[in-house]
């Protein structure tokens, strides 16, 4: 993947829903650790390809995911390219 961005969810739960959502829509994506640029919690984060983020953020709402931020890395860290309106995070 050459273009990429990392979703964050509430929880390692919510991930591997939003996986089996993603694979299930025929979204190229992986999971990797969280990048500590964005949080030092322990877990886990969602890889996939820039130019999929419209059709992500909407899966993510329709499988009732609305906790989420879209991050793309640039020099000297991560900027948030998306937050789900009910995001707490």
């Amino acid at each position: 993947m050459d273009r990429i961005v990392t979703l964050v969810l509430a929880s390692v739960k919510e991930i591997m829903k939003a996986q089996r959502e993603l694979y299930g829509r025929g979204i190229a994506m992986r999971i990797v650790p969280m990048p500590d640029d964005i949080s030092h919690d322990c877990g886990v984060v969602i890889q996939a390809r820039e130019e999929d983020i419209s059709v992500i953020s909407e899966i993510l709402t329709d499988a009732a995911l609305s906790d989420f931020k879209i991050y793309k890395k640039e020099q000297g860290g991560f900027r948030c390219l998306y937050e789900a309106p009910e995001s707490m995070l």
